[in-house]
């Protein structure tokens, strides 16, 4: 999908006119990156990224609407696109390989791109823009004879400050657009008319909705100022309406009502001289669903309105995807069905005479905010986020937390076999559940159901939950308050799923990043216990991550979940929020394991005798401090059977986040509630950044005096029963037991000419070298206590040094080139 500016050129011609296009289009379908866009993740400030290394980039998942941590870089041999890839601002990435030539779109410097190749040419073959905007942007050349080289018909554009480097006047800076070559001096043509000097572009397609109103602008420029221009548009053929302005000013408005492929040319003439641009717009369609076949042809509708006939559940569309539509109609007697992991996005217009069900894990997503975009007489229905084994009895019955994603559904209709005192809802003030007054369920509001105990088998039934009515959309707001502990039921009120990251991160004010989530799948008391629940019943999922590795943020359709405000107010739900992030995602379940940047992190899990297990997490992440975070460190809400948690100024946590600025003397103390005698284990669940690959992770045991590395397996202890919450500790370091000299050592690293020495102190085996990305670039063999590392090929930047001694000890040393 296009972005919001569906085409964006500037170009000269000759030596003086700069043409500038911006077609401006207010029918979009989605946010302003494209599905498969590249971006910069967050740097160090300061340190320079490597280009063709995964880990300094994020890709665009269009489907969800979030960046995730990519898996290869940008222009990666073999592959194509056209995908944009922006270096965002402050961000300094390094191309320090040309040995291959990249396919992708748009490049957008917003940052610094140090060309950092000698003697070689890195050719973009596909990308026909070079945008270098902003003030701190620029494009440098750090090495000897580096030539970046672009086809015949790109451009590069200079806008709002942004700069080529043209302090290297020596033949060392260099690019290329065809044959054309550009180097000092000519730097100085080039940044004094904003741009270089290119040929016409070919001509672009777009894809719009039916019945869209598109805003054409053009103007032409000498350098920065603007001079006299005539202009001259042609559409043909013509559209259905002139909105606004002419077809010989600058900008007009146009609305396109009748599908077809439209060619759109601009003509500029200035001084004598004449620009023209042409692009192709195709204006969509209606699309119908016959019974067994689309018309017209065999492919998924994409941005074309469409009406169902029959029944269609979307055979012909992959899992994990979905299918982007203007309108659609569903007409009566008909089906439409929105599988598990697949989502259908609607611009506009839902008409709904027949049924519409979005089944578990599958996800209905709406663009136009508006609440008068569905209509019809028929029936949607959206499943809930599981088939649910509930227990009833004539004590224990198990809670469910839900939220509608439908307007109008009956809350006693819903679940109709439980007595009306077990609807229940939260009370803030007192940590207790009372039975709710509210006949119908409130949107973003959530409640806690207990099982059936009519028409429903006696004990352990199954039953799939249906919510009724029209489908919720656009802005709802919840009310939250903060005169207890801060814990409110809230619930996800859509029939999509939403991101938890995306709702705290703009309701930052209003609540913490951590999310509670019940969990039915333990015993349910059989009394109220207040804010004293055991912890066994929740998941929890903070900023760092969940508390085991599967959870993540996505709250799945039809979902209730606790949030801890700081204060009392509103909290705000909406499609997308001013700043274009997007709330609702196309994702299928309840938590998804979240794509995220690499975060130094590591998951601990306790094994039961009973081979059950409780797991933490425990990360060093941005933004986290060593003392208690609200946005980091998850509480233990209660002290449940065999719990397994980590301790920080007397709190119990189940994930605890700590500062980025990682040291191997730290040390976690770990606690535990021991519910019977018999043999326990404690094992480490997915290393992440450092952990994964350099930094081990001991366990120390007070008791019995001994470390364990966890990295290479598991440490079994006899349990004892009751709360433990000093015998064990993650230490980083086997020196933490005081069987080494490490205490008395004196670890020096200072610069020799271009190199680092290391005075170990004492006997080391070996140096490992990792820039601020965690990537490994150099490992220097030691059998001494001094030992010089060649930085020659390092960039500029921070580095982390870890020292490996003979005696299995290790320390780590941060320095700076």
């Amino acid at each position: 999908m296009k972005s919001k500016f569906i085409f964006f050129k500037e170009f000269t011609i000759r030596e003086n006119l700069v043409l500038s296009l911006i077609f401006t289009c207010f029918f979009v379908l989605s946010s302003a990156q494209n599905n498969g866009d590249y971006r910069s993740k967050a740097q160090v400030t300061g340190t320079t990224y490597i280009w063709r290394n995964a880990a300094t980039w994020e890709i665009y998942d269009g489907p969800a609407g979030i960046w995730k941590a990519a898996t290869t870089y940008p222009g990666f041999p073999g592959t194509t696109g056209d995908y944009a890839v922006t270096i965002l601002p402050t961000h300094n990435v390094a191309v320090q390989d040309a040995t291959s030539p990249s396919s992708f779109g748009d490049l957008i410097v917003k940052g610094t791109l140090n060309i950092a190749y000698s003697n070689a040419t890195w050719s973009l073959t596909s990308t026909y823009n070079l945008i270098v905007d902003g003030s701190g942007a620029i494009v440098t050349w750090s090495g000897n004879k580096g030539v970046l080289a672009f086809p015949a018909e790109a451009g590069v554009v200079l806008k709002n400050g942004g700069n080529l480097d043209a302090s290297k006047c020596t033949g060392n800076s260099e690019f290329t657009i065809g044959s054309t070559s550009y180097k000092c001096p000519s730097f100085d043509s080039v940044i004094a008319n904003g741009g270089t000097l290119v040929s016409v572009p070919v001509a672009d397609l777009y894809t719009i909705c039916k019945g869209g109103i598109i805003n054409f602008s053009g103007s032409a420029q000498i350098g920065v100022v603007t001079q006299s221009a005539t202009y001259s548009w042609n559409v043909t053929p013509a559209p259905s309406s002139i909105i606004s302005g002419s077809l010989t000013t600058s900008s007009f408005s146009a609305q396109f009502q009748t599908e077809g492929t439209y060619d759109v040319q601009l003509r500029v003439t200035s001084g004598g001289k004449t620009v023209r641009k042409n692009i192709k717009i195709y204006v969509g369609g209606v699309r119908k669903w016959l019974g067994t076949s689309w018309d017209k042809d065999a492919s998924v509708p994409a941005r074309e309105s469409v009406v169902i006939n029959g029944s269609y559940d979307m055979p012909s569309v992959a899992v994990g995807s979905g299918m982007e539509v203007c309108n659609c109609t569903v007409n009566s007697g008909a089906t439409f069905t929105v599988p598990a992991q697949k989502f259908v996005r609607v611009k506009d217009n839902i008409v709904n005479n027949g049924t519409i069900t979005v089944k578990n894990g599958g996800n209905l997503l709406q663009v136009n905010p508006s609440k008068e975009i569905y209509s019809g007489s028929g029936i949607f229905k959206a499943e809930g986020p599981e088939n649910m084994a509930l227990e009833n009895g004539t004590v224990n019955m198990d809670y469910v937390y839900w939220s509608s994603p439908v307007a109008g559904q009956n809350i006693a209709a819903f679940s109709p076999g439980t007595p009306t005192r077990n609807l229940l809802q939260y009370t803030e003030k007192t940590d207790y559940f009372a039975t709710t007054p509210d006949a119908v369920f409130k949107p973003a509001k959530g409640y806690a159901l207990r099982a059936e105990t009519t028409g429903v088998a006696t004990g352990v039934y199954t039953k799939t939950y249906v919510f009724t009515g029209a489908p919720n959309n656009g802005f709802f707001g919840a009310a939250v308050t903060k005169t207890g502990n801060g814990y409110n039921l809230v619930g996800n009120p859509y029939p999509s799923a939403i991101n938890f990251d995306i709702l705290q991160a703009n309701n930052a004010a209003l609540i913490d990043g951590i999310l509670y989530r019940w969990n039915n799948k333990v015993d349910t008391p059989p009394v109220q216990q207040g804010s004293a629940y055991d912890q066994s019943n929740y998941v929890t999922y903070s900023s760092l991550g969940g508390e085991n590795p599967s959870l993540s943020g996505n709250i799945a359709v039809g979902m209730g979940f606790i949030v801890r405000s700081k204060a009392s107010g509103t909290l705000n739900f909406e499609n997308a929020y001013t700043n274009g992030q997007q709330l609702r995602v196309a994702t299928a379940a309840t938590f998804y394991k979240k794509e995220v940047s690499a975060k130094n992190r590591f998951w601990l899990a306790l094994t039961s005798p009973e081979n059950l297990y409780k797991t933490q997490l425990i990360g060093y992440v941005e933004g986290a401090s060593d003392g208690l975070d609200r946005d980091f460190d998850a509480p233990l809400l209660s002290m449940g059977a065999n719990q397994f948690f980590s301790l920080l100024d007397d709190n119990g946590l189940v994930i605890q986040g700590k500062s980025e600025n990682f040291e191997m003397s730290d040390k976690i103390i770990l606690g535990a509630n021991i519910a019977s005698k018999g043999k326990y284990s404690i094992s480490l669940m997915q290393p992440e950044g450092i952990f994964a690959s350099a930094q081990k992770v001991y366990l120390k045991d007070n008791k019995l005096n001994t470390i364990t590395d966890l990295t290479a397996g598991s440490y079994s202890f006899d349990g004892e029963v009751g709360i433990s919450e000093s015998r064990f500790e993650i230490v980083y370091q086997t020196a933490a037991l005081g069987t080494g000299d490490m205490a008395k050592s004196d670890l020096v690293v200072y610069k020799n000419g271009n190199n680092f020495l290391v005075k170990g102190g004492k006997k080391m085996k070996s140096v490992e070298v990792f820039d601020a990305s965690g990537r490994m670039v150099n490992v220097t063999p030691a059998s001494s206590e001094t030992v010089e590392i060649s930085a020659d090929t390092f960039l500029s930047g921070l580095y982390v040094l870890s020292i490996k001694y003979e005696d299995g000890t290790m320390k780590t040393k941060k320095v700076i080139k």
